[in-house]
C-alpha cells in the first residue's frame, strides 16, 4: 500500500502553497498575497486563485476540516495567509520542515555544516526525483516587488507556486516511508506530527502578536549608535582595559585574567588562547559577577547589529523564529532580528502600550528538573522541588555543613551550581575545574558526591548514551528525533536530552495557551513572554503559569517543574513580575548596560559628549 493510501483523511491531502510579500517585521497582508494553489495527491485535482477572488473569498477553496491534511512547507507563511485573509486555520496541519527536521537533524559535528532545513534541500537529500523549472531567487524578487504585474508574470507567479505544490506531492511519499521505519507506531507519529503542527498555529499568532517596544526609544539609541559603542566602551573600558580605541584586544584580555587571577581559571581553546565562546562567558560571569558588564559590553559589540532589530510598522518586534531550527529542536531565529537575543540589556525597549501589561514567565532550573524527572531519580527530585537545590545538594552530600543557605554559603552555593549543571552539559573534569577556579581533585570530589547522592540519574544518562551510539539515534518522548554519528560528542549527546525536552516542555505550553486564546509574544528559551490587558494581566498569568506546568507534567511522567514570574504580593496586587504600562521590561543581567546606554544619551542631549566615563 502506497504511503498517501495509509492517510486517515478522506476529504483529501492537500499539499498546500502560497505567494505574496511581507516584511520580516510585519505579518502578512491581505493586499500583497498574490495566489494561493492547492493540490489533492490522491485524485490530482488542482485549485488556483489568483489575488482578485482570493480577497472575495470567505474560507479555503478546498478542505480544511478535520478530514482533511493541510500539507505544507513551513506552515507558519501558509498560516499567516490564513490569518491575513480572515480564514479559519486548517484543522490539521502535516509541516515537512519540521517533518524532515525529525528525519534529518543531526548532532553538530566540528567542519560539517548542519543541515539546512529548505524544501529544494530536502528533496536533494532524500533523492527524490524532481525538476525544477524555476529560478527561485528571481522568482521571489518579482514576489517581492509587488502588483503591479503582467499576464506571464502572473501566469508565472502561479506556476511556481504549483511547482512548490508539486515538489512536495514527490517529497512527502518518500518522507513518510523513510520515517516510518524508525516508527513503528504509525498512528502516534502522525499524532505527534499534527502536534507539531498545531506548534506553528501557536508561532503564527505569537508574530502576530508580537512584542511592543517604546518605538521613540529604539530610534533615539539607533540614531546614535555608531556614538554610543564608542560611549560604552569608554564607560566600561577602564575597569577591564581590555578595548583599544573600538576594538577588543586578545593580548589585553589575558593581562586582565592575570591581574585578577583568573589565567588558570578561565577555559582555553585547542590552540591555548582563552576561549571567548557564549557558553564560557556564562559559565565564568556566574562565578566571578564582576564580569557581567564586560560580557555584555562584548555581546553587544560582537553580535548586535542594532540596525538590524526589527521594528514592524506598528512599533513591534517581530522576525522569523525559526520553528525546530536547532538540533534539540528549539527554535532558533536571528539574534540581532530579535528582541530577546544574546544582549539583555536591549530587552529594556520591552514596554507595554497604554492599558496594557507583559510578564514574563520561566521554568526554575528547567534542565535540572528535567533531569531529575527522566531518570526518574527521587533524590535528585527531592532536592530539586525542595527549596534551594544546589543548597540541598550540598548539605545533603556532605559538601555544606547543616543549615547553610543560599546568603550565608553563597560563594560555595555558586560553585556547587556550576558543577551540576557542568554534569548536566556534560563538561569535563578539567573544564569544569576552570570554570569553577579550583583544582581536579576538587571537581573529582564533587562528581562523586553527585554520583552517590542521584545513582539513578547516573545510570539513566549512561544508558541513554550508549545506547544513542548503538542505534545512531536519540528521541524524546515526544518523538523530536536527531541522529547520533560516530563522530558526536559524548557531551553534545548527554545535554541534547535535556534541551529537547525542554523544548518539547515550551511547545506543549505554547499550544495549550493558544488554545485559551492568550496573546503570546515570544518564547524565550526555557520562558514565555505574555501581553494582556491590564485588568486581566493577573487571571492570564495564572492561566499561562497552569499551561507551563500541564506541559512539564505531559512530558516528564507527571513530575511538575514549578515557574516563576506569576507571583502576587502580598495584597494580592501583581508582583515585580508584572510590567505594567507606562514602565517597560527589564533582565536584572542587562540592567547596568542599560543604565550606562541611558547616561549616555542623557550626556549627549546635554552637549557633554565626551564625558562617559564618569557614568
Amino acid at each position: 500500500m502506497r504511503p498517501l493510501d495509509q492517510l486517515p483523511f478522506p476529504a483529501g491531502l492537500w499539499s498546500v502553497d502560497a505567494e505574496y510579500s511581507c516584511p520580516d517585521a510585519e505579518v502578512p497582508n491581505k493586499e500583497r498575497i498574490w495566489c494561493i494553489v492547492a493540490k489533492e495527491l490522491r485524485s490530482g485535482r488542482v485549485v488556483q486563485v489568483w489575488q482578485e477572488e482570493l480577497l472575495t473569498l470567505r474560507n479555503a477553496p478546498f478542505p480544511t476540516g478535520k478530514d482533511a491534511l493541510f500539507i505544507c512547507f513551513s506552515a507558519d507563511a501558509e498560516l499567516g495567509v490564513f490569518e491575513a485573509l480572515g480564514w479559519s486555520a486548517p484543522a490539521n496541519v502535516y509541516d515537512c520542515r519540521a517533518e524532515f527536521g525529525v528525519l534529518a537533524n543531526r548532532m553538530k559535528i566540528p567542519g560539517i555544516k548542519p543541515v539546512k532545513f529548505a524544501l529544494a534541500e530536502a528533496v536533494m537529500r532524500l533523492r527524490v526525483p524532481f525538476r525544477w523549472r524555476f529560478d527561485k531567487a528571481h522568482m521571489q524578487q518579482l514576489a517581492v516587488r509587488g502588483a503591479p504585474f503582467t499576464a506571464s508574470e502572473q501566469q508565472a507567479l502561479v506556476a511556481y507556486c504549483l511547482e512548490d505544490v508539486e515538489a512536495l506531492e514527490a517529497l512527502l511519499p518518500e518522507l513518510l516511508r523513510r520515517i516510518w521505519k524508525h516508527h513503528r507506531n504509525r498512528e502516534r507519529y502522525l499524532q505527534r506530527a499534527l502536534f507539531r503542527g498545531e506548534y506553528m498555529k501557536a508561532i503564527t499568532a505569537c508574530r502576530r502578536t508580537g512584542i511592543a517596544l517604546d518605538t521613540p526609544c529604539v530610534a533615539r539609541v539607533q540614531d546614535r549608535w555608531d556614538d554610543i559603542k564608542l560611549a560604552l566602551i569608554e564607560a566600561v573600558n577602564p575597569e577591564y582595559g581590555v578595548y583599544e580605541g573600538s576594538t577588543f584586544k586578545r593580548n589585553r584580555f589575558i593581562e586582565y585574567l592575570e591581574r585578577e587571577g583568573l589565567t588558570k581559571r578561565w577555559p582555553r581553546t585547542a590552540s591555548g588562547i582563552p576561549a571567548m565562546d557564549d557558553d564560557t562567558w556564562k559559565a565564568m560571569t556566574a562565578l566571578h559577577p564582576q564580569l557581567e558588564n564586560l560580557r555584555e559590553l562584548t555581546s553587544t559589540l560582537g553580535k548586535l547589529r542594532l540596525t538590524d532589530l526589527n521594528v514592524g510598522s506598528d512599533g513591534r518586534n517581530r522576525c522569523w523564529l525559526n520553528p525546530f531550527g536547532s538540533a534539540t529542536g528549539r527554535n532558533q531565529p536571528g539574534s540581532s532580528a530579535y528582541l530577546f537575543g544574546p544582549a539583555k540589556w536591549i530587552r529594556g525597549f520591552a514596554k507595554p502600550e497604554p492599558g496594557m501589561a507583559h510578564v514574563y514567565l520561566d521554568w526554575k532550573s528547567q534542565e535540572i528538573g528535567i533531569g531529575g524527572a527522566l531518570a526518574r531519580d527521587a533524590n535528585l527530585c527531592a532536592d530539586y522541588t525542595e527549596g534551594d537545590f544546589y543548597v540541598n545538594f550540598g548539605t545533603r552530600s556532605g559538601r555544606l555543613p547543616e543549615g547553610a543557605s543560599k546568603q550565608s554559603h553563597g560563594a560555595e552555593r555558586d560553585q556547587l551550581k556550576i558543577a551540576c549543571l557542568g554534569v548536566n552539559y556534560g563538561l569535563g573534569e578539567r573544564k569544569m575545574a576552570e570554570n569553577m577556579g579550583v583544582i581536579r581533585y576538587e571537581v573529582r570530589q564533587i562528581r562523586q558526591a553527585h554520583r552517590l547522592r542521584y545513582r539513578q540519574f547516573w545510570t539513566w544518562i549512561e544508558d541513554v548514551i550508549a545506547s544513542a551510539y548503538a542505534r545512531g539515534w536519540v528521541r524524546t518522548r515526544g518523538g523530536w528525533q536527531c541522529s547520533v554519528p560516530e563522530a558526536a560528542k559524548v557531551t553534545s549527546v548527554q545535554n541534547w536530552m535535556m534541551q529537547a525536552h525542554g523544548a518539547e516542555m515550551l511547545r506543549i505550553a505554547m499550544v495549550l495557551a493558544h488554545r485559551q486564546g492568550l496573546r503570546i509574544a515570544a518564547p524565550v528559551h526555557d520562558a514565555i513572554y505574555l501581553e494582556a490587558p491590564q485588568r486581566d494581566v493577573v487571571e492570564q498569568a495564572m492561566a499561562l503559569r497552569d499551561c507551563m506546568l500541564e506541559a512539564s507534567r505531559i512530558v516528564l511522567h507527571g513530575f511538575e517543574v514549578p515557574v516563576e514570574g506569576w507571583e502576587l504580593n502580598d495584597d494580592g496586587s501583581p508582583g515585580p513580575g508584572y510590567v505594567v504600562y507606562p514602565n517597560r521590561y527589564m533582565d536584572d543581567r542587562g540592567a547596568a548596560l542599560w543604565g550606562k546606554v541611558m547616561g549616555i544619551l542623557e550626556a549627549q542631549d546635554r552637549g557633554e559628549r565626551r564625558r562617559f566615563v564618569a557614568l
